[in-house]
């Protein structure tokens, strides 16, 4: 078994892919997740990437606040579709 360290380059990789899921791209989070999964979890911290965990925790955070809020959205407009109608339908009486 290979030993697993997190170096400076992963480190900075790790923050950029942080700061472009705050661009509206929560997806990013998660593949900042998937691709540091084994490394946050089983690695060694060189000693100028020790704000790694940071960075992923904090992609870990983002993205399930992401989920929570689009799983809210969803479920308050599929259950009540209704009750939201007159804030966005334009009724033209005209026509």
């Amino acid at each position: 078994m290979e030993h697993l360290r997190v170096e400076r380059e992963d480190a900075k990789l790790a923050k950029r892919l942080f700061y472009m899921g705050f661009l509206g791209l929560p997806l990013v989070w998660l593949l900042n997740l998937l691709t540091f999964q084994e490394k946050w979890r089983k690695g060694t911290v060189a000693e100028d990437a020790r704000d790694f965990s940071v960075y992923i925790q904090g992609s870990l955070l983002g993205f399930l606040a992401a989920v929570v809020a689009v799983t809210a959205w969803v479920a308050v407009f599929q259950i009540n579709p209704n009750a939201f109608e007159s804030l966005w339908v334009v009724a033209v009486d005209d026509w």
